[in-house]
């Protein structure tokens, strides 16, 4: 599995298409069809049904590697807020559940 180029994230990648990490993040296909085995360690996005419909469409072209860094880091803080948001309503969930 190919990790993400920390430096691309940065947008201090001097390596570009010749890189051997990867400079785009994939929505993972095994999330849409709820079966992703590596959860919150998956190198792909795991976006919600919400976040699809908020971000779409998701490119309508190519950029450059640096043009796409603002969007990988958007999606990754909808991403973020998404799961705090899961979380909570589970905690508050087992919260009620023990009351």
């Amino acid at each position: 599995m190919t990790k993400i180029c920390k430096y691309f994230l940065r947008g201090e990648c001097n390596y570009g298409d010749t890189c051997r990490y990867k400079h785009k993040i994939e929505e993972c296909v095994y999330f849409k069809e709820g079966r992703c085995s590596f959860g919150k360690d998956c190198i792909n996005i795991h976006r919600t049904n919400r976040q699809a419909d908020q971000n779409r469409p998701i490119q309508k072209e190519e950029k450059s590697d640096n043009q796409n860094v603002g969007f990988i880091l958007k999606q990754m803080a909808d991403q973020m807020a998404d799961q705090q948001q899961q979380f909570m309503k589970k905690m508050e969930d087992q919260i009620q559940r023990l009351r």
